[in-house]
């Protein structure tokens, strides 16, 4: 609907985004007297502004003065609805930046100046839940620490308040109170009128009401009354007054004098009400209501309607007085943003807008995966000097910025990511400091740092962040949660009808990053595709979801020179890894390479000890690996594991590994990853069979690599198959083990010679998952070939041939070739005898055991087969 020429009512907004004021109501007459404040019904027009699917509460639109506001209809009383119905508000108009709770209250009788009478209006200052603690030994206890308290309204509330709780500005806002509450009593209906001061009674908190099913009159109710000097009979019927303090909040109705006195000394509140610890953690809150009763047992509902009228009343006079704050920012809104709640909670809070300001720090930094210049700032804010040419232009800005007068700022300094930049390194040349001119490492002294100023820093690099807002950690921006996820692809799509179970999964396979969600979702709105499309897309190859994290997409809020591809990101992080720390880039190309969970960091350790062939003093290969985990560690790229191990994101294992591709060096890490796996694996059996299952994924990774192998590499894969061929045998999976095995003869026999130990060794393990399948025959080839050529190599006497010739009689035996079994080991108990001894501990077998074991040739049917041995 457009605006009538001369009107100062806002347009018909466009969308629910473009509501910024919401009131919460938690009982119908409450909802009626807000109602009838609004200059302008939007729900008139019989268009719907609709609300997300989910979202069960009941809202009315409308105009109040110059402001678009949403008025949320309450199920039912209390901070738990009060919650439940802010947070799904918020869900629906995601752009409120001002909650009013608006109705009535019980308040604290007060005396002297501070005198409140019933009909009057409290606006809060904060909230107390003081109901919120724990019972001990026989007395409440309220939890009262810094998270478990409200924090204080954001600046430009307190601002307001502060304005409005001067002479003029409450004389102003009485005023204004007045003339709408003489408006709403001109309508019956609502029942608003002054009850009169007859009825306003207050009793001493000791006299107890008898009977709550009956009000004073109907019981007689003749205690001593508290005189009130503006209910003195000769004064004319008092208007409201505004006062302006803490109020209590719980989820149960004050109804006691001696408890209301208590917890108001106690909490120094001034008002006890049911709804405003519920709204809020939700949005920016205001509660602001009527009192109708003392918060005593001899309440009644003769006052409810006229305190609900000037709470009514007293809204649309602070709405009046209420502008949003503004602020210079070189961009146009981002209009697909999606507020991350805890993440904006804990930034709000350090930067003083949430807690007390004395807590408040100057300067906080956000970092996670992957701005404004001092001329655009220095020019639009017209500092004295800005068009002088010669102008040290950061100075300047520094200057004018930690004056003052300047009042409360804040500057947002984005993608914060070289420490280089700010800070200077022991490498870098020395520059006078008293220089103009930006040398690298200089830009770090032109941040401004004053008490009435704040610096908000953006850095995906978790280091320089911590050096750029000293102090405190750095708020870590991780991934978005499957809610979040969904409000950003309603967002992007314009679809307010998805479900969460339809962007669960494609958040899920994108790791819940914000960048690659939104360059998820313009794919899809730009070629016309659905969700369950493009997940299988993704789920075609890693190439494939490479390819889709690859193509650039328009972001809206941005700079035009901002890559915006995922890939594109961070790689420019990975440029600067490889810039400023070459082993940590080494490490994440590395690592990249194997399996991306529980990736264990002795591994670096050996990758270090192996990229620097020189002999590295005490201590240096530790130092070196701890920096190069911080420096990944900062960029997000990696996190902690347990018992001494690393992730890393398959994203960006994957990006990384594209990385390697576009410049070539991938075979170079490729064998780098396998030389490290393939020393560390241990040859498996019982006694390292956890250490075998906990690097066998990275085996996996590195063997699947698609990447020629040749020379030092064709060996080193050769022997981590023949030492994973280990683990399988004693696992009993022959099938694996011989895989493992057909691959490590083949390619020992190619490199080594097939006359090589190493050959020998592999072909000797993979006789004997023959053996164990059953298939006597081809295993005894391998075997006979295994043994004469150590006999012919080594010699006869040589162990390994000895114990090729009794692998040999062991196959004989499974066959029933008895005579041939005994015939063989007879040989190898004699010659072992010959050479060690009869009572060397290595002898192969004594002769009374084998008298006792193979009595006659007849006879071997029945006994137990020699050992096989292999190596």
């Amino acid at each position: 609907m457009a605006t009538c020429p001369g009107s100062d009512r806002p347009p018909r907004p466009n969308s629910r985004n473009d509501f910024h004021i919401a009131i919460l109501c938690a009982i119908p007459l409450e909802a009626d007297a807000v109602d009838a404040v609004f200059d302008f019904h939007w729900d008139d027009d019989r268009l719907s502004f609709n609300k997300t699917p989910g979202d069960p509460n009941a809202y009315s639109t409308g105009v109040i003065g110059r402001h678009n506001v949403v008025l949320s209809h309450m199920p039912g009383i209390g901070v738990a609805s009060a919650a439940s119905v802010a947070s799904a508000c918020k869900t629906s108009f995601p752009n409120i930046s001002l909650g009013l709770v608006v109705g009535i209250c019980g308040v604290v009788p007060g005396s002297g100046d501070e005198e409140r009478v019933l009909g009057d209006i409290i606006i809060s200052e904060g909230v107390v839940q003081y109901d919120f603690g724990r019972q001990i030994d026989g007395h409440f206890e309220r939890k009262s620490t810094l998270l478990d308290s409200f924090g204080r309204p954001p600046a430009d509330v307190r601002a307001v308040l502060a304005k409005l709780r001067g002479l003029r500005g409450r004389e102003q806002l009485e005023k204004r109170t007045a003339s709408h509450l003489s408006m709403l009593q001109q309508r019956p209906k609502l029942c608003a009128v002054y009850p009169g001061k007859a009825h306003d009674r207050l009793f001493e908190p000791e006299y107890k009401h008898q009977d709550d099913g009956n009000t004073c009159d109907e019981l007689g109710c003749d205690g001593h009354f508290v005189t009130r000097h503006r209910l003195l009979a000769h004064l004319a019927d008092p208007s409201p007054t505004v006062h302006f303090g803490l109020i209590a909040s719980g989820n149960s109705v004050m109804r006691s004098g001696r408890d209301r006195d208590r917890v108001a000394k106690k909490e120094d509140v001034i008002a006890f009400e049911m709804e405003g610890a519920g709204a809020w953690d939700s949005f920016p809150c205001v509660v602001l209501k009527g009192a109708c009763d003392y918060a005593d047992n001899h309440k009644n509902k003769l006052w409810q309607r006229y305190a609900a009228a000037a709470a009514a009343a007293c809204t649309k006079g602070f709405l009046q007085e209420w502008v949003p704050t503004e602020i210079l920012v070189p961009y146009p809104e981002n209009e697909g943003f999606v507020q991350r709640v805890s993440h904006l909670r804990t930034l709000t809070s350090q930067l003083g807008f949430g807690t007390n300001v004395a807590k408040s720090r100057s300067r906080v930094a956000l970092y996670g995966l992957g701005g404004v210049g001092y001329t655009f700032i220095a020019r639009d804010c017209k500092i004295p000097g800005y068009d002088d040419p010669n102008a040290d232009t950061l100075s300047l800005v520094r200057t004018w910025l930690e004056r003052t007068y300047r009042g409360r700022w804040l500057m947002v300094i984005d993608n914060a990511d070289d420490t280089e930049l700010f800070f200077q390194t022991l490498q870098q040349d020395n520059t006078h400091p008293s220089a103009p001119a930006i040398g690298a490492g200089q830009l770090g002294r032109f941040v401004p740092m004053c008490p009435h100023g704040s610096v908000l820093i953006t850095s995906r690099n978790k280091q320089t962040a911590s050096r750029l807002a000293p102090g405190k950690p750095p708020i870590g921006v991780g991934s978005m949660t499957d809610m979040e996820a969904l409000q950003l692809v309603r967002v992007a799509t314009g679809d307010d009808e998805l479900l969460i179970e339809t962007t669960t999964p494609l958040a899920a396979r994108l790791e819940h990053i914000p960048l690659a969600l939104a360059q998820a979702t313009a794919f899809i709105e730009e070629n016309s595709t659905t969700i369950d499309d493009y997940i299988q897309l993704l789920d075609e190859s890693d190439e494939g979801l490479i390819d889709r994290l690859s193509e650039p997409f328009e972001a809206f809020g941005g700079g035009s020179d901002t890559p915006h591809a995922v890939t594109a990101t961070w790689i420019i992080s990975f440029e600067q890894i490889e810039k400023q720390h070459a082993f940590a880039s080494s490490v994440l190309s590395m690592v990249s390479l194997l399996d991306r969970q529980s990736i264990p960091e002795s591994f670096l350790k050996d990758y270090y000890v192996l990229a620097r062939p020189a002999q590295p003093t005490e201590g240096s290969d530790l130092a070196a690996v701890a920096k190069a985990l911080g420096t990944l560690q900062a960029f997000s790229f990696i996190s902690k594991g347990k018992d001494k191990t690393v992730d890393m994101h398959r994203l960006v294992q994957l990006v990384t590994r594209k990385w390697l591709v576009m410049r070539g060096k991938m075979g170079h890490f490729a064998q780098g990853a396998l030389e490290v796996v393939s020393n560390a694996f241990p040859y498996g059996g019982f006694e390292n069979r956890d250490l075998c299952l906990q690097y066998l994924p990275h085996a996996n990774a590195v063997l699947a690599t698609k990447n020629k192998k040749e020379g030092d590499a064709e060996l080193k894969m050769a022997s981590l198959l023949h030492k994973m061929s280990g683990m399988s045998l004693f696992q009993g999976h022959w099938d694996i083990a011989e895989k493992y095995l057909d691959e490590a003869v083949d390619t020992r026999q190619l490199v080594l010679g097939e006359e090589h130990p190493d050959t020998l060794s592999s072909m000797t393990n993979l006789a004997s998952t023959y053996s164990s399948q059953g298939r006597w025959t081809e295993a005894e080839s391998l075997q006979v070939q295994v043994m004469e050529t150590r006999q012919r190599v080594l010699g006869e006497e040589h162990p390994d041939a000895l114990i090729s010739k009794a692998n040999l009689a062991s196959t004989y035996w499974n066959q029933g070739r008895w005579t041939e079994a005994e015939s063989l080991e007879l040989q190898v108990m004699e010659t072992t005898q010959r050479v060690l001894g009869e009572e060397h501990p290595d002898n192969f077998q004594s002769p009374s055991f084998h008298s006792l074991r193979y009595p006659t040739v007849t006879a071997w049917q029945g006994c137990i087969a020699p050992r096989l041995w292999w190596r």
